[in-house]
């Protein structure tokens, strides 16, 4: 149990725009609220599952219940439909108390998935809504295995330098060929590199926007633009990647490919087209040029990049389905504090305050993640229009999309800029409007959702997540008993299975440290189910094969298996916690993808992966 100081809780309530500045005042304030909630007249977000007609919520003052109204809503589509009180007068259910009268409103018909308007209307006033018109549950996922791997920590021979979208189709091709049908990475979205006057932060946690894209992970060599030009020497061959260098590198040579756009008008009209039906993208690259200090050359220049990203991720997902393949990507919670989505829609973020984790067993002294917070009230103001753009962003790409801290649907630990992790408090956000939004989002791109639900989770969250059908993860490093003697039960069917995450350990690091009762547990588990010999002792390599195995036959529709576990990596890409930054997300991989075949411990952990899979449960 965490206790919030009231010093902790009047500066939250404070950084969500309530008028109080001490303790005492908190009656008054509760009341304002009540009375500006009452004003609003109805909810800003109505949600129907299903195509069951909508229920609208109408509160009035006393002296205004019997007076006309009508309800119009307007469907994505354009199609009007309008309803004055006579025509609903059966379907209205009136509660009175304290000069104020409650409207319960069953509309006529419900409506087709989409995002709609509706509007409340009475002499003199009005009240608008989204309404979000959804399927509850998110369609099954297949029975199917993949490969995790960074797209930065990727490379192949000739090097350049890092990993870029080509090659992870080179990935995909490569597990293809052993079965595998998913391929997940972590966020590959725009971040600062600390370019011109910009800052330089390489977690993929902390993007610029959660609707732009890295750069960085351009495949120069596939830009038109650029066709017939020497490749771009890489900035440096060190383990640890240098991504200012790296940037800085690629910089001039992008910057060509924008301006030689303007001898090519055909490739210069789809340029300008794509600008066109994307005209938040403008505004996006005059923000990384002010904050670069580059100028309009640095507007035009992130302009291509976004449009050449676009064309290059669509070319990917169309590979990936041409192998019956599924890019599964990762969804931060967050944006950078100083990034474009917090700069273009302050109002929507809270200034003040930071998202993180409470103490746990994981990390003691709790957490601070340092982006800010959505507002609550701010976001069910446009109708969760700014969640909905994120996720159509990324669906439109990748059939699986994993995210982050799916608890914050729910609520999120929200911490004073400067505090620590322990000195916050959960703040609740609207998770049924939430959900809606993405259960939308996810039946338009016909893809799956898989929420990381590890940590301090409320009970909510895993109903929720089992109502709507979305995946949740079981990790073995947290699910292996205490106990030598006891048998781990495997993963059940709403999950995705892995041995480790990003943030974890990596098996082989994990299995030298791990203590005598759970190394106990897993080897009696694996010699149970046949897949470890009962005379093989706990060679790292054989008890990662076995332990895929398991994992394979289990009823989880999905296994991931870490590229680096399967040659036994001893180094994490991600090491959480203060003191490690240099040494997080810079990690190249320690082998090129054409040496994959030509390493045992690979391809004999795949083999026994994918016939695990097409075995029965």
């Amino acid at each position: 149990m965490q206790t919030c100081s009231d010093d902790t809780l009047l500066a939250i309530l404070q950084m969500l725009r309530v008028d109080i500045q001490r303790p005492e005042d908190a009656r008054q304030a509760r009341e304002e609220l009540q009375r500006a909630h009452r004003d609003a007249m109805i909810e800003p977000v109505v949600v129907a599952w299903d195509g069951a007609p909508p229920v609208v919520w109408v509160r009035l003052a006393e002296r205004a219940a019997e007076d006309d109204f009508a309800i119009v809503v307007e469907t994505e589509s354009g199609e009007e439909s309008r309803w004055t009180r006579r025509d609903l007068d059966d379907r209205i259910s009136i509660s009175s108390a304290d000069d104020e009268t409650d409207l319960m409103i069953v509309l006529p018909r419900g409506f087709e998935p989409g995002r709609h308007q509706l509007r409340f209307e009475i002499p003199g006033r009005h009240a608008d809504a989204t309404l979000i018109a959804a399927p509850r549950r998110i369609a099954a996922a297949p029975r199917a295995w993949g490969v995790f791997a960074p797209v930065y920590a990727l490379h192949t021979r000739p090097d350049s330098g890092i990993g870029d979208l080509a090659t992870l189709d080179q990935l995909g091709r490569w597990m293809a060929g052993r079965g595998g049908t998913v391929l997940g990475t972590l966020p590959i979205l725009a971040m600062f590199v600390g370019h011109g006057q910009e800052p330089c932060d390489p977690s993929p946690y902390a993007p610029v926007s959660r609707r732009y894209w890295n750069e960085l992970y351009l495949d120069l060599r596939a830009v038109p633009e650029l066709a017939g030009e020497p490749e771009v020497a890489a900035a440096n061959a060190e383990r640890l990647l240098d991504l200012g260098a790296l940037a800085a590198a690629r910089r001039p040579v992008l910057e060509t490919a924008a301006a030689r756009l303007r001898d090519t008008p055909a490739r210069r009209a789809d340029h300008d087209r794509w600008l066109d039906a994307h005209p938040d993208a403008r505004a996006y690259a005059e923000f990384r040029a002010s904050v670069e200090g580059s100028g309009p050359d640095g507007v035009a220049l992130h302009e291509y990049a976004q449009w050449s990203m676009a064309e290059q991720l669509a070319a990917l997902a169309a590979s990936l389905d041409s192998r019956e393949q599924s890019l599964y990507i990762d969804l931060p919670v967050g944006t950078h504090r100083d990034g474009y989505d917090v700069a273009a829609r302050p109002d929507l973020f809270v200034r003040g305050g930071s998202v993180g984790a409470p103490p746990d067993d994981f990390q003691p002294s709790g957490q601070n993640w340092g982006f800010p917070p959505l507002d609550p009230v701010a976001a069910r103001t446009n109708g969760h229009a700014y969640l909905a753009a994120c996720l159509d962003e990324q669906l439109q790409y990748a059939r699986l999309l994993r995210l982050d801290h799916v608890m914050g649907l729910h609520r999120l630990w929200m911490i004073p800029v400067g505090a620590p992790g322990t000195d916050g408090a959960y703040v609740h956000y609207p998770a049924e409007e939430h959900w809606a939004t993405i259960c939308l989002a996810v039946a338009r791109h016909g893809a799956r959702i898989v929420g990381e639900n590890l940590g301090t989770v409320p009970p909510a969250t895993d109903r929720a997540m089992r109502r709507h059908r979305a995946l949740g993860m079981w990790v073995i490093e947290f699910e292996l008993p205490e106990a030598g003697d006891a048998i781990l039960e495997p993963p059940g069917a709403g999950v995705l299975a892995c041995i480790d995450t990003h943030d974890l350990p990596t098996f082989a690091a994990w299995w030298r440290g791990l203590e005598p009762g759970p190394r106990r547990a897993l080897l009696s588990t694996l010699r149970a189910s046949g897949d470890l010999a009962g005379e093989v002792d706990d060679d790292p390599e054989t008890v990662l094969g076995a332990t895929l195995a398991w994992l394979g036959r289990s009823r989880a529709p999905l296994v991931l298996a870490a590229l680096e576990d399967l040659w036994l990596e001893p180094s994490p890409q991600n090491i959480p916690g203060a003191g490690h930054e240099n040494e997080t997300f810079r990690q190249r991989a320690a082998h090129a993808l054409e040496e994959l075949d030509d390493l045992p411990s690979v391809t004999r952990a795949l083999d026994r992966l994918e016939l695990a899979r097409r075995s029965p449960t």
